[in-house]
């Protein structure tokens, strides 16, 4: 495959140097000094974390003609200097496919409009880095975290993206395929676009943020906010795992992002990218606010650090520590863990008595987060067992001392997770954390039955 890739920044040299690198035909279209310094000396990677240094000589031009001849474009430059980019691809028709990998909240009308339907792909980056003078330090982000995501339009799997798919794994990179590519694309702009915007608020740096608190409960809310006007504009939220966001408990939130964004990859990957892309952030910012017109969701936090676009504004003080964090959705998560493991322990115990008389257990639904409804619940259906404080703390000794006093073990007990979104995604981060309940419940549950013997 012929591949041009459109634009020689952070990403576009990685990507052209570890294509070219894969045995890949790549020639990378730069301009101006980056187009003399890849002219002269190749692409410079150095990674990060090693500090390796390597050189491709990527064939370079510095503009593209109308008769050039491509077998597919790949577009990787900030989402305000698309515009620029897309009358050289429209005239350059010799270029059957065109994938644009850049942020984009409002869709590929756009690009539809400049190149034709039958042209257009969307996709994202999966890498990160900075560029100092003529080295790009960057890599490829985890395909975990972030692979570099492609799709059409239409949402089917055809051989081209297959085929482009191929490429990129070929040249290292983890590449994931996208049925819904335009509302991963609004989803990853409603949520880079709070993030740059409060490492702007705290001074431009991510170590700097996740010392602040109050930049990181902000930054927290207007992501909140922003997918809540994407939900109330029908926009569907991908990938999936993002719509957790809703759920999970603020103070919960605080303490996954102050020890992630402390870490040098957040600072590469993050705020690299942040300090010199204010004009793109701007951008997304509008777009942003075009779907929010069509809804009636607030976006106060958003408003409060989109005045952080201003150079001139001064940062948030580090440290500071005024906004109170939101702990209603974490008591209601502790009060569904408690609730879950009184009757766990007293369906267990009713088990190991049933057992014993050779009778059969009936399961318990139980069909509330509410504490006091739930404990009624497991009262009236097992009579036998005495609960005798909601308080969260004394419950769950209680729970773990009937659990040892009965010496109950798995075998006992199966502990079965249902759907329940709200309380099971506020959980799952406190339970991964260690929380006593983790050993008498897996999870925020629906319904708990004694496993056979």
């Amino acid at each position: 495959m012929r591949i041009l890739v459109y634009g020689a920044g952070v990403l576009g040299s990685l990507y052209a140097a570890r294509l070219h690198d894969a045995g890949h035909d790549v020639t990378v279209l730069a301009r101006g000094e980056r187009y003399q310094q890849i002219k002269a000396g190749g692409v410079l990677i150095q990674d990060p974390r090693t500090g390796v240094r390597s050189v491709s000589l990527v064939p370079t031009i510095d503009r593209l003609e109308p008769d050039a001849v491509f077998d597919a474009a790949l577009v990787l430059t900030r989402r305000d200097q698309v515009r620029d980019v897309l009358p050289p691809l429209a005239a350059a028709t010799a270029i059957p496919t065109v994938l644009l990998m850049t942020n984009n909240a409002l869709g590929a009308d756009e690009y539809v409009a400049a190149l034709g339907r039958e042209r257009v792909l969307l996709g994202f980056p999966g890498a990160g880095g900075v560029r100092e003078g003529d080295v790009v330090r960057a890599r490829a982000v985890s395909g975990m975290l972030q692979p570099t995501t492609i799709g059409e339009l239409d949402g089917t799997t055809t051989p081209r993206v297959h085929e482009i798919a191929d490429v990129l794994r070929s040249a290292g990179f983890p590449v994931a395929i996208s049925p819904r590519i335009e509302a991963w694309l609004t989803t990853h702009a409603a949520i880079v676009t709070p993030a740059a915007l409060a490492v702007y608020a705290a001074g431009g740096t991510t170590h700097g943020l996740a010392r602040t608190p109050d930049a990181l409960v902000l930054m927290i809310r207007a992501v909140r906010e922003e997918l809540g006007v994407l939900r109330a504009a029908g926009v569907t939220i991908e990938p999936r795992r993002y719509r957790r966001l809703f759920d999970a408990p603020e103070p919960v939130l605080v303490a996954i992002l102050r020890r992630s964004l402390a870490s040098d990859r957040a600072e590469l990957g993050i705020a690299g990218h942040a300090r010199v892309a204010r004009a793109e952030m701007r951008t997304l910012l509008d777009e942003l606010r075009t779907i929010a017109a069509r809804t009636e969701v607030a976006t106060p936090s958003v408003d409060r650090l989109a005045s952080h676009l201003d150079e001139a504004v001064e940062p948030i003080a580090e440290g500071s520590h005024e906004i109170p964090v939101d702990r209603r959705p974490l008591r209601v998560a502790a009060t569904g863990v408690v609730a879950v493991g009184l009757a766990a322990a007293g369906v267990a115990a009713w088990a190991v008595a049933r057992r014993r008389n050779g009778s059969v257990l009936p399961h318990i639904e139980i069909g509330t987060p509410d504490l006091p409804a739930a404990l009624a619940h497991v009262r009236e259906a097992v009579p036998q067992i005495e609960i005798g404080t909601p308080d969260v703390p004394a419950a769950l000794a209680h729970v773990r001392g009937s659990a040892r006093r009965l010496g109950l073990r798995a075998p006992y007990m199966r502990v079965r997770a249902l759907r329940r979104a709200t309380l099971l995604a506020s959980m799952r981060p406190l339970l991964a954390r260690g929380w006593p309940a983790m050993t008498m419940a897996r999870g925020l549950l629906t319904r708990v039955r004694p496993s056979a013997a």
